[in-house]
This record gives C-alpha cells, structure tokens and sequence, in this order.
C-alpha cells in the first residue's frame, strides 16, 4: 500500500502550481495519480489526443514550479511568454467544455476541499463533461485504516467549488 503524502505538501499548494502549469501546456484530459513521493501525470496538449505528454514529478518540483512561475511573471520571459501574449484576450482555455477558469483556480479549490476532509493517495480523471477524483482517508481516525471514496464533479458542481475557495485567497493555513 502506498504511504500518504507528507502534511507539509498540502493539495490546495501542490494542484495550484500544477494547475499553472497545465494552463500554460493547454492541456485537455488530465489523467493524475498520486505517488510516495509525487505525481505521475498525463495530459493531451490543447485537446489533441495524438500529443499526449506524460510524466512524473515530485512534490518538491511540483511546489517549485510556483516560484518558478512568478519569477518569469516579472522578467517576462520564459515559461509564461505565451500567457504574457495573450494578455487582454480570453483564457487561453476558455473554450474548455468544463474548466472555462483554467486549471490553476480549479485544481486550487479542489485542493482545498481534499485538504479540509485530510484525504490522501489522490487519484484524478479529466473527462469531457467531469472529473473523477478519487481519494482515501482514515477511518475512524485511524491511520493504518483506509477507506476508499470517489467523488465526481460535474461543471456545476465544478464552479461552486471554486466560488468557495475565491474567497480564501491569500490565506497561508490553506495554500
């Protein structure tokens, strides 16, 4: 059995940068397990199916990418240039069927929410009309004990969850 992610790499942090960078990939069908150590991750880039990108991360570069991210933010060079482009025009992911907003605000709030229920061993499908995340948490508050849940998000459900978070900003307790 795979062991839970250390407490200190909270999900709301983590999918956050993540979340970033996938807006930059234009990524579409996101397929995202949990490691020991990471994630392991697939996606296909703006939705085409015959340029899929597959990989694994750990949850230190995954945290770094945040920092990594804002400081190309203020040299305007680098990893963001294409977001620097289109600044003034719509999200470059707006013509997402279910996740308009972008990756980095929905992938935030989910992570909260799987931080607020202390859920561990996530497992997450992008599909056209959901995403199917998958996770374990003690049971009855034991640890060596894990019960197993899914839980789908449809795009309603999708936007409540980060209307929820939007007020949250900022907040170090919770990413």
């Amino acid at each position: 059995m795979a062991q839970p992610r250390d407490d200190y790499w909270s999900y709301g942090r983590l999918l956050r940068s993540l979340g970033t960078y996938l807006n930059d990939q234009e990524a579409r069908y996101l397929m995202l397990e949990e490691r020991k150590d990471g994630f392991v991750w697939r996606f296909a880039i703006a939705g085409d199916l015959s340029r899929v990108v597959e990989g694994d991360s750990a949850f230190v570069a995954i945290a770094a990418l945040d920092g990594s991210y804002r400081r190309t933010l203020r040299t305007r060079s680098g990893l963001l240039s294409r977001s620097a482009r289109t600044r003034g025009t719509a999200h470059p992911l707006s013509r997402h069927p279910l996740l308009p907003e972008g990756y980095s605000r929905v992938l935030r709030a989910l992570g909260i929410w799987l931080d607020r229920r202390q859920c561990h061993l996530l497992s997450l499908k992008e599909y056209e009309d959901r995403l199917e995340v998958r996770y374990t948490r003690a049971s009855d508050g034991e640890a060596t004990k894990q019960a197993a849940y899914l839980q789908v998000f449809r795009r309603e459900t999708i936007e409540a969850l980060v209307e929820g978070a939007r007020g949250l900003r900022g907040r170090r307790d919770l990413a």
